[in-house]
């Protein structure tokens, strides 16, 4: 199975509406004329450090489009597990940004 990972990243100081912009563009993709096949044929992972994605219909999504996983890695027991098959993780593309990472990430 063939896929696209497509990875948005913004920078900003805070305040120049980075949150915003995101919250707009993903708001006008999946009111658009393309919602029926996009959710049928996508899959969107936000991953929020600052919690300002969790209220009700962020995004215009309903509870049943989406859902929420809480990770912790100061307490893995409270934590939400993800799941990755063996082809994924092992995907030269996944290493590479995995092993680049840095402190911060």
């Amino acid at each position: 199975m063939k896929f696209l990972l497509l990875i948005l990243v913004f920078f900003g100081n805070t305040g120049s509406g980075k949150s915003n912009t995101l919250h707009m563009l993903y708001s006008k993709l999946f009111d658009s004329k393309y919602k029926t096949n996009l959710f049928e044929r996508s899959s969107f992972f936000i991953f929020d450090f600052n919690g300002e994605y969790r209220g009700e219909n962020i995004f215009g999504l309903n509870e049943s489009r989406r859902r929420i996983l809480n990770i912790n890695t100061r307490e893995i027991k409270k934590s939400d597990k993800v799941f990755i098959d063996k082809d994924t993780f092992l995907d030269p593309d996944i290493l590479i940004m995995l092993f680049d990472a840095k402190s911060g990430t």
